[in-house]
């Protein structure tokens, strides 16, 4: 199922402005060295059974959370895995804000992830369903989140 996510992340490093979406490509499999069905990429030392996983990340708007720098991004995930978003995110070296499970330091703030589903589009042999939401991350529903600078505007998409 195509998804896209929209999300806060700790770091406004991402590039001011892009054309393009950033293109991860990277496989995700289990991590060996955890207990539960925790995944990593394939990059750490104990990945087992990595596959494909690719995301398009956008970047939306620049702000503030809470007082640290973020940016509000929208992923659309080309594949399906466990954890996707959060492990392409923090691959990038921009953790979702509020993912204590894979964040170091573990982030225990805010209370819930910041990760919200901005449309979903279900494919059926009769119909095609989309429902789209609304954007969650602004100032009158969460004043921790200031915006700085919009890049590209949330009903673009």
């Amino acid at each position: 199922l195509p998804v896209k996510i929209l999300t806060s992340t700790f770091d406004a490093g991402f590039p001011s402005y892009s054309p393009y979406p950033i293109f991860v490509d990277v496989p995700i499999g289990e991590n060996a060295s955890s207990y539960g069905r925790i995944m990593c990429t394939n990059d750490h030392p104990y990945c087992t059974y990595p596959k494909t996983a690719q995301s398009h990340v956008d970047v939306l708007e620049h702000g503030e959370y809470d007082g640290k720098p973020a940016s509000k991004v929208l992923v659309r995930i080309l594949t399906g895995k466990r954890h996707q978003i959060r492990l392409h995110m923090n691959y990038l070296g921009h953790p979702i804000i509020g993912d204590y499970l894979y964040t170091e330091p573990i982030d225990y703030k805010p209370h819930r992830i910041m990760l919200h589903a901005r449309s979903l589009t279900i494919h059926t042999d009769q119909e095609l369903i989309d429902a789209l939401a609304k954007d969650t991350f602004l100032a009158q529903f969460d004043p921790k989140w200031k915006k700085t600078k919009t890049i590209f505007p949330v009903n673009r998409w």
